[in-house]
């Protein structure tokens, strides 16, 4: 018998509004609920972990990234509200989980390099590589309920065009923190993140908004014809429950 193939995999790892429908009402939502709930709880255990490990003023990247990637996902108005939190929740957890190794991995190599235009071109090429490596993985287990299956496919689809849009979304952030300015002290308070924040925090809501809003696409997706459809179909009472939903996409960068 033949394998499954990728988009079938990807269909057996998460119920789908198609899936969920032929459920009792209070069974569907029963089966959503413990999802957000889920990654709600995953994403606060790594609150825990980076505050522990790297203070408050972390949890600023994370958390601007992934609100103004949700805000960017409502203005578009293709996703249903529901998968729009959960996307965030989850992608908030992710990059909670990867900020501690990857601030380590930046003190050791980027004091090891003495040109500041070396070290630029280090953290947008080889260190934003590592990054998207890490980011990607842990996104994709904490949205599958730590099931790796499936995951090789989606890196390899979802790896590159990630990779280059890290690149210059995140150009600012990454060259200036290599080259030492790591913080920002702003002349106000930020509760409940004080009034110095990470270079990347900064960076982060407009990397966020523009992948909420646009995300990156490979080149089958690219070569795909876009589908018309009303910017708040989704929400609608009568399309709630569709008996032919589309695959899910589950993608959450910028």
């Amino acid at each position: 018998m033949a394998d499954d193939s990728p988009q079938e995999t990807e269909q057996q790892q998460q119920p789908d509004l198609g899936d969920l429908v032929q459920q009792p009402s209070n069974e569907r939502w029963e089966v959503k609920a413990r999802r957000l709930i889920n990654h709600a709880l995953f994403g606060g255990l790594s609150t825990a972990f980076t505050y522990a490990t790297l203070g408050p003023a972390a949890l600023a990247t994370p958390t601007a990234f992934a609100l103004f990637g949700a805000a960017g996902k409502i203005v578009k108005g293709e996703k249903p509200l529901y998968d729009v939190v959960d996307e965030a929740i989850t992608t908030y957890g992710a990059v909670n989980t990867v900020l501690f190794p990857m601030v380590q991995l930046g003190n050791v190599v980027f004091p090891a390099i003495s040109s500041p235009l070396l070290k630029g071109l280090t953290a947008i090429g080889p260190y934003n590589a590592t990054f998207v490596s890490s980011f990607l993985p842990t996104e994709y287990l904490i949205r599958n309920d730590f099931n790796p299956e499936g995951m090789g496919e989606h890196l390899k689809k979802e790896f590159w065009p990630v990779t280059k849009r890290f690149a210059w979304v995140f150009a600012p952030g990454y060259i200036f923190s290599a080259n030492g300015l790591e913080a920002v002290k702003l002349p106000f308070e930020v509760p409940p993140f004080g009034d110095t924040l990470p270079t990347f925090s900064l960076n982060a809501p407009f990397a966020g908004f523009l992948g909420g809003y646009s995300p990156p696409k490979s080149k089958e997706e690219q070569q795909q014809p876009p589908q018309e459809q009303s910017s708040f179909a989704p929400y609608l009472p009568e399309n709630a429950y569709q008996m032919q939903a589309p695959v899910r996409q589950y993608r959450n960068v910028a």
